[in-house]
């Protein structure tokens, strides 16, 4: 009977759903970029995304500690994936947030809507 099912679903073994449906992984985020429309507004719900992306490997520091709440937001977060470091960008930036991580990164990035990737895998 197993060997029909798995002539049905044409799998290889029994692991071959989980390649197919891209789990979140380093690997998957490393080089892409999460934007935030509209940004992320408190130190709280930042601190649950960069602790979701820390558990993962990527580094973070310090920087959202500085941040004013009453002025600023996160429009969008990189994951270096040469440093496997978070960079952020705030919503005071004057640039289409696309081009202004493109240019900061050198090439073209995928960018992920963060609001979904939230949905999807912080909740």
């Amino acid at each position: 009977m197993r060997n029909l099912i798995k002539k049905i679903l044409k799998e290889n073994d029994e692991w071959d759903w989980i390649r197919e449906s891209n789990p979140i992984s380093f690997e998957y985020l490393s080089g892409k970029a999460l934007y935030f429309n509209p940004p992320i507004d408190n130190k709280a719900d930042l601190l649950k995304l960069l602790n979701y992306l820390s558990n993962f490997g990527f580094q973070y520091g310090n920087w959202y500690m500085d941040l004013d709440w009453d002025e600023e937001g996160i429009l969008g977060i990189y994951i270096d994936p040469e440093t496997n470091r978070l960079v952020y960008t705030t919503n005071f930036m004057e640039d289409d947030y696309q081009e202004h991580i493109n240019g900061y990164a050198n090439r073209d990035l995928e960018l992920l809507d963060g609001w979904n990737f939230w949905d999807s895998y912080i909740i």
